[in-house]
């Protein structure tokens, strides 16, 4: 194909994607949750207060939290200060544009990937239509956000080794670690990028290092504000956020079905009893529950490992914990639409 073919066609595949995001807000935002996530309560707090809090769950004080990395809250505090009364129309219109950015992005990975523009086109037409992307994009969600910097990222770790130059390693660690402080889980694909460089620089050391380092002191120096807060908050080294234990331990207990279910609908006692530890501590608690479940349950992990990897490839049947609450229009259709 031509050029102007190939920027014919994916620009009719952004008008596509734009206009079912678009569509989406009038499926999707009325069927929210009646309560706040807990980025929601943090930015609400942070507008209020000007301190970045929580009460986990309503069930302590409010006090500085690192409960939830940073970056989505901040977001959401931005529209709620910019945008007052239409906060909830900015946020849309932001996360809309992010994930359309997100299929350019991606088409330029596989083009650069397998240099089949083909290819790249059917990639993007996926994005495109895929209905969590269309969905999350114009609700609360750390997913819009969180995509966006990951597929920037590795496509700039994927061009770094193309064309060796030192301003996409430093833009790679950026990007990365803006993403793990969106979600904290993508934190480990930092350190596996200069892994996977190294199999592409064999024996051209020192270009290794230099980008490497390159990219690890730049998502070092993103890191930096976070980390500062965190140890002047709780007085440890902290990279990401404190709620990994919980949701953990929401996955490896007697009661785990593979699905996300509140903390005191597990085991109210055994959440109550956390509320006079500190966070870390609580934290570290959590996770220790879920380890030892997973110790004394081999058989019952292992089947829940299969049911959650049965759930991430087809379909959550409760998409999360909201959605006997949302009732969402069309559901059905939707569900249908994703598992194919």
């Amino acid at each position: 194909m031509k050029t102007k073919q190939l920027t014919v066609l994916l620009g009719i595949i952004i008008l596509l994607a734009g206009l079912l995001r678009i569509s989406a807000i009038f499926f999707v935002w009325d069927s929210h949750v009646p309560w706040k996530f807990e980025p929601e309560e943090i930015a609400d707090l942070l507008v209020e207060s000007g301190q970045y809090q929580f009460d986990f769950y309503h069930l302590t004080p409010v006090t500085p939290t690192s409960f939830v990395p940073p970056v989505y809250p901040m977001l959401l505090a931005f529209t709620r200060i910019v945008g007052s009364t239409i906060h909830t129309s900015l946020l849309q219109i932001i996360q809309i544009i992010l994930s359309c950015l997100v299929i350019i992005f991606l088409y330029g990975l596989v083009i650069d990937v397998s240099g089949n523009h083909k290819q790249a086109l059917f990639a993007a037409l996926i994005a495109a239509v895929y209905p969590p992307f269309i969905s999350y994009s114009v609700d609360i969600s750390t997913t819009t956000v969180e995509t966006f910097f990951v597929i920037l990222g590795i496509w700039l770790a994927v061009r770094t080794v193309k064309n060796y130059t030192l301003i996409n390693a430093i833009l790679c660690g950026v990007s990365l670690a803006m993403a793990a402080l969106t979600r904290s889980t993508w934190l480990p694909i930092l350190p596996l990028i200069p892994l996977w460089w190294l199999g592409n620089l064999w024996k051209k050391w020192g270009l290794w290092l230099k980008l490497s380092c390159a990219m690890g002191l730049a998502a070092v120096i993103v890191f930096f504000p976070w980390i500062y807060y965190n140890y002047r908050t709780h007085g440890v080294l902290m990279v990401t956020s404190t709620n990994g234990g919980l949701n953990f331990w929401i996955g490896n207990n007697a009661k785990s079905n593979g699905e996300y279910i509140f903390p005191t609908q597990i085991d109210r006692a055994l959440v109550e009893s956390t509320l006079e530890m500190s966070e870390v501590e609580r934290d570290r608690f959590f996770y220790q529950q879920g380890w030892q479940f997973i110790l004394e349950h081999p058989q019952q992990f292992i089947k829940l490992a299969f049911r959650k990897l049965l759930y991430f490839l087809f379909f959550r049947p409760n998409i999360g914990s909201s959605l006997e609450a949302a009732e969402y229009q069309l559901f059905d259709l939707v569900k249908l639409g994703f598992i194919v």
